[in-house]
């Protein structure tokens, strides 16, 4: 990565990077130090991460503490360097959904908060910043019973983390699982509980359609896309393929209609921007390399166009998405790193890009 002058005046908008560096054996401790300062050098102050339910406690009565201790290193790691945890309780285990009430669902979820704060507070790293499970609205990742636990968990995380924590969830703006405005409203009650908000925006990424993206219909789905490009023989083919993407990515109407609702319904919480980003592909990348520069003009011009309504709406903190790859659907990579740690095109540009966000009061 290329060293890039820390910003010299405070900041008014956090930036926070995701990674999944607990569960990349590939990545090493002290692999992700070395990395760390880069990170605080380009403009991020908080990394977020999961610690996987599933993972931590894969039976009732069962810990995974090296596992949980790994989790802590790192955060010890990026803490060191001025990079703050936000940690994701995700991934609940299959035999948490046989908890039959919010309450036993509860008793359940705390075990499991409890066994991260002890490795964290035994390294010295505070947890400010806490995720209750991932993507509210879509099922792939949050089991609908668990729905109408979120007031109860939110509860649970401030009496095991601190009644001033930051207790938080996200939402996804991609309908092949739910439209983000009506689930809003259908879940303000519950949504209430929450001192914060992460809407997770892909433009140009994820279709928006009516059919279910399943893992097998998201390969397809992008293979097809990396084709396109790799056999584009014309300007005329390049320049129209260029066209209707940044379209996509300039299309902040569905962006705006969710961020006004969900200041509307939770006038009390922070809103914050919990992921945005663009995968380079696979299947692409062994085949043209120079194919890492349409993520690079990606994100470019999604920062560009959301950057108004976000500054309109006192958007607090941008999250994005994500270090470093880390295969979905067996194709899509968005780290700004590959798995190796090595630096992609957009390695150089992000910073830039990141300081067009940073600079903006939301008084």
């Amino acid at each position: 990565m290329t060293e890039t002058p820390h910003p010299t005046k405070p900041l008014d908008r956090a930036l926070f990077i995701t990674h999944h560096t607990p569960d990349m054996d590939n990545v090493s401790i002290q692999q992700f130090e070395r990395i760390a300062p880069e990170l605080n050098a380009m403009g991020f102050t908080k990394h977020r991460f999961d610690v996987r339910w599933k993972t931590a406690s894969p039976t009732p009565h069962e810990v995974n503490d090296t596992y949980l201790g790994r989790s802590a290193l790192l955060a010890q790691a990026a803490y060191k360097h001025g990079l703050e945890p936000i940690v994701i309780l995700s991934t609940p285990p299959k035999w948490a959904y046989e908890r039959k009430s919010p309450e036993a669902i509860r008793e359940a979820y705390t075990a499991h908060a409890r066994n991260i704060k002890r490795h964290f507070d035994r390294l010295g790293v505070p947890i400010k910043t806490v995720q209750i499970l991932n993507e509210l609205n879509n099922p792939l990742y949050t089991p609908r019973k668990f729905l109408k636990a979120i007031p109860a968990l939110a509860e649970a995380t401030r009496e095991v983390f601190g009644t001033d924590t930051d207790v938080t969830a996200t939402i996804v703006l991609a309908k092949p699982w739910a439209s983000a405005e009506p689930f809003l409203t259908r879940h303000k009650d519950a949504l209430k509980s929450l001192s914060s908000i992460g809407l997770d925006f892909y433009p140009g990424a994820y279709q928006y359609n009516k059919h279910i993206l399943t893992p097998k219909a998201g390969a397809a789905i992008a293979r097809q896309t990396l084709e396109a490009i790799a056999t584009m023989g014309t300007k005329d083919v390049r320049r129209d393929f260029l066209s209707v993407l940044t379209g996509q990515l300039t299309d902040v109407h569905e962006f705006e209609k969710v961020i006004r609702r969900a200041r509307s319904l939770f006038p009390n919480a922070a809103i914050d921007i919990g992921e945005f980003g663009f995968p380079t592909l696979d299947p692409i990348q062994r085949r043209n390399p120079d194919h890492e520069k349409l993520q690079s003009y990606a994100v470019e011009k999604i920062a560009k166009a959301f950057l108004p309504v976000v500054n309109q709406y006192k958007i607090r903190n941008i999250g994005f998405y994500e270090l470093f790859d880390d295969k979905e659907f067996g194709v899509l990579n968005w780290g700004i790193l590959n798995d190796k740690g090595n630096a992609k095109v957009i390695t150089e540009r992000l910073p830039s890009i990141l300081r067009s966000l940073q600079h903006v009061s939301i008084v």
